[in-house]
């Protein structure tokens, strides 16, 4: 990768209510050393974290959650 080049940034977006998915989250980012990874659970610590990122991430991965908009959850 050129110097000149910014690592791709994915934010990974866990809506785990209780236990976070830290496996999966673990499995990304050792499976992919040239990405830069950020990890977020706006379910149980709000999402502040993704607004004070300093740049727009590239993509988005969300990982499933046993939530359901049902639930009338207030994230």
């Amino acid at each position: 990768m050129s110097s000149l080049l910014r690592p791709l940034h994915i934010a990974v977006i866990d809506p785990g209510c209780r236990v976070p998915e830290l496996d999966n989250f673990n499995r990304l980012v050792l499976g992919c050393p040239e990405v830069r990874f950020s990890y977020h659970l706006p379910a149980l610590f709000g999402m502040s974290s993704l607004q004070f990122l300093v740049q727009k991430p590239d993509a988005l991965i969300i990982f499933g959650s046993s939530a359901s908009v049902y639930d009338r959850l207030p994230w």
